[in-house]
């Protein structure tokens, strides 16, 4: 739970399979109806993606700071990662599916700020 104008702090731990070559951002976002974002974060992570080794975990952390105006409600929180100046990465399940473009993880509750 959260109140307008708090942070919420989103850890994130990744592992690389393979090696990567290319230094990708992370975004995190909170979503309200219609995927209206009323906040983000958008980083390039400490340590970048091309250095990661094979099996390695890496944290990455978010601060996302509750809008002022965001009303009281139940908000998701999506994550993705993505090339600069191209578009998001597909998200591939264990089966090898394709599950979209971002992942939504669990809802936040925003409570009004009286």
């Amino acid at each position: 739970m959260a109140r307008p104008g708090e942070t919420i702090r989103l850890t994130l731990y990744w592992q690389a399979l393979a090696p990567i070559e290319t230094d990708y951002r992370v975004f995190a976002h909170v979503l309200g109806t219609e995927n209206q974002v009323w906040t983000n974060s958008d980083i390039l992570p400490a340590t970048p993606t091309s250095q990661r080794q094979p099996g390695q975990t890496i944290e990455d952390i978010h601060d996302l700071v509750v809008g002022l105006t965001a009303p009281p409600d139940f908000y998701d929180i999506e994550i993705g990662i993505y090339e600069p100046d191209k578009s998001r990465l597909p998200v591939i399940a264990k089966d090898g599916s394709w599950l979209g473009k971002r992942i939504l993880l669990s809802k936040i509750r925003v409570l009004s700020d009286e």
